[in-house]
């Protein structure tokens, strides 16, 4: 996609020559939407982190290095701030990086609402199965749910289900 394309110049610097693969572009996108997700999950009404914004301002001004602004608003979304505020500081990143973060986030919310009864269940079969122990069977359901569409992403506040 063109933003996905946008973020991987984005991690180059411009007196860096870039080395252009299609494998690139493809990492790029899978970390776009890994951002997506992430931002997906955290609820609105924070304030940007001064202190992270600092940091990417201090990031911008050296020689408008956006290797580096980018990596900070991975490193707010590992903080350990407020969830809120990491989605308003990553936002703010947004104003100047233009990865349309709330649009990619708001349609993730929209696919996951919109995401069939036997993928739920599927699910939170699979989270049973997990917390008892049970991997194989686990195993097993994600690869069901893998061919029925859909990829699932285990993180620390729980699973992540997305559009293949």
């Amino acid at each position: 996609s063109p933003l996905a394309y946008l973020l991987l110049l984005l991690q180059c610097h411009y007196r860096t020559p870039m080395s252009f693969s299609i494998e690139a572009v493809g990492a790029a996108e899978e970390a776009l939407r890994g951002l997506y997700r992430d931002l997906s999950s955290l609820p609105e009404g924070g304030q940007p982190d001064k202190k992270m914004v600092e940091k990417f301002e201090e990031a911008l001004n050296d020689d408008l290095n956006t290797s580096r602004a980018v990596a900070v608003i991975f490193e707010t979304l590992k903080s350990d701030i407020n969830p809120s505020d990491k989605l308003a500081t990553a936002l703010k990143f947004d104003e100047v990086l233009g990865l349309k973060l709330k649009e990619g986030a708001d349609l993730i919310k929209k696919e996951e609402a919109e995401l069939p009864m036997a993928i739920k269940n599927l699910l939170a079969e699979r989270e049973v199965a997990r917390k008892n122990n049970q991997f194989e069977r686990a195993d097993m359901l994600r690869a069901e749910i893998n061919n029925l569409g859909y990829a699932v992403e285990d993180t620390a506040t729980g699973p992540k289900l997305s559009k293949k």
